[in-house]
């Protein structure tokens, strides 16, 4: 998993954010305030991989936004949270 320790407090609650916004943040697995529950598509493997690759692509998009040293730590929090996403369907 991405470690995003080495980022401000501040670009480290927008990567969570980010994460929460798009339903990613139960598989970031990051220490991580409540939030929505993860994306779960029960019987539905391809909807759910379909859904997490869909929310892995909007967190990627949204990470943009904090900056030449958030944005790849913020990405590569994305990408794992996606895999995992993905493997838990």
């Amino acid at each position: 998993m991405a470690d995003i320790s080495a980022l401000s407090a501040e670009d480290q609650n927008k990567v969570k954010v980010i994460l929460q916004g798009t339903g990613l943040l139960e598989h970031s697995g990051l220490d991580l305030p409540e939030g929505p529950e993860a994306l779960s598509f029960p019987g539905s493997r391809i909807l759910c991989e379909i859904a997490c690759s869909t929310a892995q692509a909007a967190a990627t998009a949204a990470c943009a936004t904090l900056g030449p040293i958030g944005a790849p730590l913020c990405i590569a929090a994305a990408t794992a949270a996606g895999d995992a996403c993905r493997k838990a369907c």
